[in-house]
């Protein structure tokens, strides 16, 4: 114990002078004539000043300090000269000596501080003493450093204090506990700087976290002991920057250590933005300055919410802004980010954008009978399918109707012939819908079949005009056959079709076109039993009568003969043969008499040569 005392003997009697952090404590009784300021700890050292008040006059005052000498231990301190209203030295305080053990405490070492011989401290409080201690065992806890005030060499004082050395008068008491250093455990961007995290310590109530400079360092802000990281948001990208920690419980600082723990702060894109495309996902992103590219992620979310992991898609250039995610899936939700990549390293996983992807169904438009035919396919996720229209010229789209999602097709009946129409179909969900890709149908409509029967050189054949057509297709198919034959175009809205076998059945329908796009068709049409009329070959005057012949008809099973008088306007029946000609024998000489002749099979009758053949009996 003798050996310890030397030691803070020597080690108190250097003199030094160290700031406040203005913890005071008063003095408790003495007539209230002293009392002591701590400074806290800063870096394992306080220091503890001693003051006596203003308009005080000391004769032989005795201060001793008691504190434990396996956790603490005196440096640099022991400084007791103080000075006159004129700054000048006072000589009349002296004499720092160890004392020892202050009564009725065991294992504690004490320091006494003598002779303050009559000295008044005139208008203002007076610093008399210092002393500056070093925490040697942080395991303890820095407990009872006591200030006591007793009588010295039992001249007469003016305090008051009690003659009895065995009962000092404790005036301060100072408890606290050391902290340990605090460790950086990781330096890394975030989305506004560089974030500073650090082990937490026992007993902390705050940290203070510092960050070098080109003149020293600065504070760059205070937590809470709950927390366990600091985002220095100003933080220069691709700059190294070099940062501390202390860790403060009130009146006790961790301490400094070297600015060793460092980071580089690699800015992230101001903006990332995702779009959708017919068939991808359009990531967009900031430039960064000084990047040298970009890495690209995307995670899957779940229905619960959930989120997958990261997962990188690919990297881009320096100078790109956009990318195009062509491996979605349609009915997913994604989130993107981007990163940039630096020199020393890559961004922090910071801004990011979600999107629901619907792919635009594929779609196809056709003139059809009695519209537009529009069909799409099955998009993975879609609830629901709107269509629209938009007529060439027009500025904005017009919605026509909404499906289910099993229904994939879609008659436009309002339609306009003879116009270029645009069509779209979007699938729609109750998160989202896809965009959509045009499809341009020339739309023309589908002539309406009036009628189809026997003409006097073939079949007719006869329909509606429709507006917008530049021509109409006639097909023609016979009874068993698979596919129709073109017959020719007309400007016409009908045709006749010479070449018809009689006595055969036939079906005929009829195409618009509109240029080079055609309608679509009856795909039953109109059809007729064909059976020619008969050509008449010639006509006589017999003593019988008058005869009338014609050549014969390909599946003819009768003719019917019929005339008609001079001024007569209807044609008069005259019988059904099966030959090739006819008497008339029921005529009067020096009239006029016009004939004609239909063919017949069975319940079908051919048109016939309303001129006839005219001879006068």
């Amino acid at each position: 114990m003798k050996k310890c005392l030397s030691l803070l003997l020597c080690l108190a009697m250097l003199a030094s002078v160290f700031s406040l952090l203005g913890v005071t404590a008063s003095a408790a009784n003495a007539n209230n004539v002293m009392y002591v300021e701590s400074s806290g700890f800063t870096d394992n050292l306080v220091t503890y000043t001693v003051y006596l008040k203003k308009n005080i006059s000391i004769t032989g005052a005795v201060v001793k300090v008691q504190y434990d000498p396996n956790v603490l231990q005196p440096v640099s301190g022991g400084a007791y000269q103080i000075t006159d209203a004129y700054g000048d030295p006072v000589d009349n305080i002296s004499g720092v000596y160890a004392y020892g053990n202050v009564a009725g405490s065991n294992n504690a070492c004490s320091l006494g501080f003598v002779r303050i011989d009559t000295y008044n401290t005139g208008s203002s409080d007076k610093a008399f003493m210092k002393i500056t201690f070093k925490v040697i065992d942080k395991s303890y806890p820095v407990t009872n450093v006591k200030f006591h005030c007793v009588e010295y060499n039992g001249a007469d004082e003016t305090l008051n204090i009690p003659k009895n050395e065995t009962n000092p008068q404790l005036f301060f008491n100072h408890t606290t506990a050391t902290l340990d250093k605090v460790t950086i455990s990781s330096i890394y961007s975030e989305e506004n700087g560089l974030r500073i995290n650090w082990n937490k310590v026992d007993g902390a109530e705050k940290y203070l976290v510092f960050k070098k400079t080109a003149t020293g360092h600065e504070c760059l802000g205070t937590v809470a002991s709950t927390v366990n990281f600091f985002i220095d948001t100003t933080a220069r990208p691709n700059v190294v920057e070099y940062y501390l920690v202390r860790a403060h419980n009130g009146a006790y600082d961790s301490g400094a250590v070297e600015f060793t723990a460092s980071g580089i702060y690699v800015k992230a894109p101001d903006r990332v933005a995702v779009s959708l495309q017919p068939d991808s996902v359009k990531l967009g992103w900031t430039k960064v300055t000084g990047a040298t590219g970009y890495k690209l992620f995307r995670r899957d979310v779940k229905n619960d919410g959930s989120r997958g992991q990261w997962v990188e898609l690919s990297t881009a250039a320096a100078t790109a802004t956009t990318y195009f995610d062509k491996t979605v899936i349609s009915g997913k939700h994604y989130e993107y980010t981007v990163r940039s990549v630096m020199n020393s390293g890559a961004s922090a996983v910071c801004r990011y954008a979600d999107i629901y992807y619907y792919k635009a169904p594929t779609v196809s438009a056709v003139s059809a009978v009695g519209g537009v035919n529009i069909t799409w396919d099955s998009i993975g996720g879609a609830e629901t399918y709107r269509i629209y229209r938009k007529y060439n010229g027009a500025s904005s789209w017009t919605y026509i109707a909404t499906v289910d999602k099993n229904t994939l097709k879609y008659l436009d009946t309002a339609a306009i012939t003879g116009r270029n129409i645009d069509y779209a179909v979007r699938a729609f969900a109750s998160n989202g819908s896809s965009t959509f890709v045009a499809k341009r149908c020339a739309y023309v409509a589908t002539p309406i079949l009036k009628s189809v029967s026997n003409a006097v050189s073939g079949v007719s054949v006869k329909w509606n005009a429709v507006s917008g057509a530049t021509g109409y297709r006639v097909y023609r198919r016979g009874a068993g056959a698979t596919y129709w034959t073109y017959l020719g175009t007309v400007k016409t809205t009908s045709y006749l079709d010479t070449k018809a076998a009689s006595g055969a059945y036939w079906r005929y329908t009829v195409i618009t076109e509109f240029y080079s796009v055609r309608s679509g068709f009856d795909t039953t049409g109109l059809y007729l039993k064909y059976v020619a009329t008969p050509k008449l070959t010639g006509i006589s005057n017999l003593s019988a009568g008058v005869n009338i012949k014609w050549n014969a008809v390909g599946g003819a099973t009768g003719y019917r003969v019929y005339r008609r008088g001079a001024g007569q306007t209807s044609w008069l029946y005259l019988g059904t043969v099966s030959s090739t000609n006819f008497t008339d024998r029921n005529v009067v000489k020096n009239n006029y008499y016009r004939y004609t002749v239909r063919a017949v099979s069975g319940n079908v009758y051919s048109a016939f040569d309303t001129n006839g053949l005219v001879i006068k009996r």
